[in-house]
């Protein structure tokens, strides 16, 4: 089997798995317990907290909250910002390209909530429109929440631009979904209020993922329970997801240069292939966005098909695609294997 879909999930990497196997069997204890084993769950959990700012560069700047994946963080940062700081003002500016998880809580901010919401339209390639940014900003904006890179096409949005816009609104928040870049490519995390993540993006397991924001930022808490992660989020925490998920992150920060290098000669490679046959295929993805998404569009064929026939034949991609750890062997035989299918497949 080839798989080309780690923009969905990430085989989780074999280090992290035999710790999430150690932690379950020995380290299975509730953190909030206070017997031995529940006093040790807790003190790893620290650990990773604090291993994870520690390799991000957040340690004095930022506070870090353990989750479910990036839906659960970026409901608690999107909705715990506006709650809490709805005195400041109740305009909120994203875009119509977020990831359902942002865009469709803004959007019921708006409609159940009275906060004055706007999505701001994307270029053909997946970044947002400064222009449009600084025209909608205003005293009233508290929370500015935009992706990193498109999960689609691999665009980067100018962060350095928003950061700039968003300077000038001491009241503003900045949030950032770095769900596919981080572990990928280096972001200026230090310069962001608030950083989401989930887990299994960067070859951690499922269900765990990490909320960074500023220090001096308070949340009106998203799931009220215990006093769990300060009080902001109740709950038992994942302590072997979490364990594993830093370990995760801890190797692709380390193999993050080599990983890049690979991405970019698996996307020149197929590139090279798709524009030998510009009747058949466009490309979407732009040519300075990140080289281990890529998108590209069937002019005659219908997606659908085309996919469920890589499938038959032990290729696994998405409605877009992405690499991580694959072979200029599995891309030549993902090449060879859709030229065969394109011609036998009948024009949609």
């Amino acid at each position: 089997m080839i798989y080309f879909d780690h923009a969905s999930s990430s085989p989780i990497l074999p280090e992290s798995m035999q710790v999430l196997k150690e932690y379950c069997e020995d380290c299975f204890g509730n953190a909030g317990a206070a017997h031995r084993i529940g006093r040790k769950a807790d003190r790893a959990k620290e650990e990773a907290r604090k291993k994870i700012l520690d390799l991000l560069g957040l340690t004095k700047t930022h506070n870090l909250i353990f989750t479910s994946g990036a839906t659960e963080a970026n409901n608690m940062a999107i909705k715990g910002i506006a709650f809490n700081y709805q005195n400041r003002g109740k305009r909120i500016i994203s875009s119509n390209g977020e990831h359902a998880s942002v865009f469709n809580t803004v959007h019921q901010l708006g409609e159940y909530f009275g906060f004055d919401v706007h999505f701001l339209d994307n270029k053909n390639d997946g970044a947002i429109y400064l222009d449009e940014l600084k025209s909608l900003v205003n005293n009233e904006t508290i929370l500015l929440s935009f992706m990193s890179v498109n999960n689609e096409t691999g665009a980067k949005n100018d962060l350095k631009g928003i950061i700039d816009i968003k300077a000038k609104y001491p009241k503003c928040f900045l949030h950032v979904d770095i769900t596919q870049s981080l572990g990928k490519i280096t972001f200026p995390y230090e310069n962001i209020d608030i950083l989401t993540a989930s887990s299994h993006k960067f070859g951690g397991p499922k269900g765990v993922g990490i909320l960074l924001f500023r220090k001096n930022i308070t949340f009106l808490p998203l799931l009220s329970g215990g006093d769990q992660e300060g009080g902001l989020r109740g709950g038992t925490e994942n302590v072997p997801g979490i364990m594993a998920m830093a370990k995760a992150l801890e190797i692709s920060l380390a193999k993050q240069p080599s990983f890049l290098d690979n991405c970019k000669k698996l996307r020149q490679r197929l590139s090279e292939y798709l524009t030998s046959r510009p009747d058949l295929y466009e490309i979407n993805s732009p040519l300075d966005g990140v080289p281990y998404l890529f998108n590209f569009s069937l002019k005659l064929h219908k997606a659908s098909v085309i996919l469920e026939a890589l499938s038959q034949k032990g290729i696994c991609v998405s409605s877009i695609s992405a690499w991580k750890e694959n072979t200029m062997e599995e891309m030549e035989t993902f090449i060879s294997t859709l030229d065969s299918i394109m011609k036998e497949v009948r024009h949609r």
